[in-house]
């Protein structure tokens, strides 16, 4: 399942866009698939209480307990004679002194390998390496590529700024990436439509948040724009921030009407009852004249229905429609 192709206007034309889902800052596609495949591996094995505890948190999706984690599937996987608990695993231990050499070191890197989804190479270590340098080594090569994304966005703010709308949308446009960050080490992240319902059907209180991005292969400027959105314990979506690319504000218009039909196409698709967001001075007027509201109507927040978002992907949809025919003959 994909989301709709768009369309913004640069300059004195239409142009075909789209607007992709940013995958999340793990070295795996989720971060709570790659949680739950670490956990899995424990089933049955004897472990204590703080281990139990710690591979729960895991679980659920608190990565910050990896390393527990990662040094009992290392006992689990090189299966042991006598199995000792990850808790009671002391990280400086050479691997030679529980029994891994280098056929065990070769099973263990394939097992990670098929677990974590990533080629883990464990072909630099020795059975005279510390258990500690595996967990490292382990971490390093989950560590995700630069993002293209996230890194053109943190440049914003380093732009040429002349209006106030460009300021606005260069500091919003960092405050998106860097929750979006913080999300992706503390809480559910979405890289996929799918992933969103996934997660909900998991847990119909589940708080999932996605980050979009706008793309138009005929404006080097990248990405045109971005909306870091979540949904609410009540199946409500929220938009965080959403921000078009400060340097083209001038040359390319419809950034928030286009991201904003995408944001309302996941309502519909996810039966959100509301979408919710935050406006300021500046917003505020701009959704007005995106949604057909009477000016001043729209406060410090937005507010649209289920039945309201429907209309707008129906009018944006034939508007969109009669350009293209319009523009082919």
């Amino acid at each position: 399942m994909s989301l709709k192709p768009v369309s913004i206007r640069h300059q004195t034309e239409h142009v075909p866009a789209r607007v992709e889902f940013v995958l999340p800052t793990t070295g795996a596609e989720s971060r709570q698939l790659l949680a739950q495949d670490i956990a899995e591996i424990f089933k049955g094995r004897r472990l204590d209480s703080g281990a139990l505890a710690a591979l729960d948190d895991v679980a659920k999706g608190n990565l910050l307990r990896l390393d527990l984690a990662i040094a009992g599937l290392l006992l689990a996987e090189t299966h042991l004679g006598e199995l000792m608990t990850a808790a009671n695993l002391d990280p400086r231990m050479q691997l030679s002194d529980i029994g891994v050499g280098a056929q065990e070191l070769d099973a263990m890197g394939k097992a990670l390998s098929r677990l974590l989804r990533v080629d883990v190479n464990v072909s630099q270590l020795t059975p005279s390496a510390a258990v500690k340098d595996v967990i490292a080594l382990v971490r390093n090569q989950l560590a995700p590529p630069p993002n293209p994304v996230l890194q053109e966005v943190l440049k914003w703010p380093s732009y040429p700024a002349e209006t106030p709308n460009q300021v606005d949308a260069a500091t919003l446009g960092v405050m998106a990436i860097e929750k979006w960050r913080a999300t992706c080490r503390f809480g559910l992240v979405a890289g996929r439509l799918e992933e969103f319902r996934d997660l909900i059907a998991a847990d119909s209180k589940a708080d999932v948040s996605a980050l979009l991005a706008l793309k138009q292969e005929q404006i080097p400027a990248f990405p045109v724009g971005v909306c870091l959105l979540h949904r609410t314990w009540t199946n409500n979506l929220f938009i965080d921030f959403l921000a078009g690319n400060p340097s083209i504000l001038r040359s390319v218009s419809g950034i928030g009407k286009t991201l904003l039909y995408t944001v309302s196409n996941i309502a519909v698709t996810l039966k959100a009852p509301r979408i919710w967001a935050e406006t300021s001075s500046l917003s505020a007027p701009v959704y007005e004249g995106i949604l057909k509201r009477p000016p001043g109507s729209i406060g410090d927040q937005l507010e649209i229905r289920l039945e309201e978002a429907e209309r707008f992907i129906r009018d944006t949809d034939d508007r969109w429609n009669a350009l293209v025919d319009r523009e082919s003959k």
